[in-house]
């Protein structure tokens, strides 16, 4: 058979776009994963066993089969779908993992800051807190434990801390026992000595962590002299009282702090100042509490 220059080049280029496609064309199933519930592929299509259907078998019609087609369940005939026993997930009801069979993401919301979701779980973005990663406070979320509370220690990091009051390795140390006692008090102000008590302070019968109350604090507007009234301060640690108080109507509002002067517990120094809510007379006083 005679052939021509042009019939030689049509050759050439046949063998050569054969040759060209046999090196480039991967087989369509060669990545594909069927899963478990496939027979194989073809031409990039899931042959999928008796029941199971979908792109990649995950589907299962447990009608064809009836109850039996459901390991650890019942078949809902009009649904098609398992049913399972308490424990038991999946499509066909085999897994004891609670994630299998699945998309635990389908239905949630993870807003604009998140990254992902797994296992029904958002993915934040760096920055983003939360359920949804919709906050950008790191406390967020974060459970403590009992007398504890979450404090932000920057941006991205949030600890547990016991709450005021309390203190002790597990939190479970009420702190208003350094200051509970009695006193006698030295002030700057009138009436410059008296005697005080500090007692817990307690509303319906129980304790309230965290807070104490300073008796018979002086009174140095009171046109009589010398009358007095109770105080409640809050305990900012085993050292320190901090004052925000008003004996109302209109009475008196006094702010200030207290702490001992060493470990001792002996000496508490409680600098404030008292304003007279009608006139609005104020006056700056030291008090030096002694323990008796």
């Amino acid at each position: 058979m005679d052939f021509n220059l042009k019939s030689w080049i049509r050759v050439l280029a046949l063998v050569l776009l054969v040759g060209f496609a046999a090196c480039t064309d991967d087989e369509p199933c060669d990545n594909l994963d069927c899963g478990p519930n496939s027979v194989g592929c073809e031409e990039g299509v899931c042959i999928c066993e008796t029941g199971w259907f979908g792109a990649n078998c995950e589907q299962f019609d447990c009608s064809i089969y009836g109850d039996e087609g459901c390991v650890n369940g019942t078949c809902n005939e009009i649904t098609g779908e398992c049913e399972c026993d308490e424990g038991w997930y999946g499509a066909d009801c085999s897994s004891s993992n609670p994630v299998d069979g699945t998309d635990t993401c389908e239905d949630i919301d993870c807003g604009p800051n998140a990254v992902d979701c797994v296992d029904g779980v958002c993915i934040c973005a760096d920055g983003f807190f939360g359920a949804d990663c919709s906050s950008t406070d790191p406390c967020t979320d974060v459970v403590c434990g009992d007398n504890e509370v979450a404090v932000a220690l920057d941006d991205v990091t949030c600890d547990c801390e016991c709450a005021p009051g309390f203190g002790g390795e597990n939190c479970d140390e009420l702190l208003d026992a350094p200051f509970i006692g009695n006193y006698s008090v030295a002030s700057t102000c009138d009436p410059t000595s008296f005697t005080s008590m500090i007692v817990e302070q307690t509303e319906n019968g129980n304790v309230v962590p965290g807070k104490v109350k300073i008796t018979n604090f002086s009174n140095l507007f009171d046109p009589d002299g010398g009358n007095s009234f109770d105080v409640v301060a809050d305990i900012l640690d085993g050292q320190t009282l901090d004052i925000l108080f008003s004996s109302g109507n209109p009475g008196y509002t006094i702010i200030g702090t207290g702490s001992f002067t060493d470990n001792t517990y002996t000496t508490l120094v409680v600098s404030f100042t008292v304003t007279d809510n009608a006139t609005l007379a104020s006056q700056d006083c030291t008090d030096t509490y002694t323990r008796q």
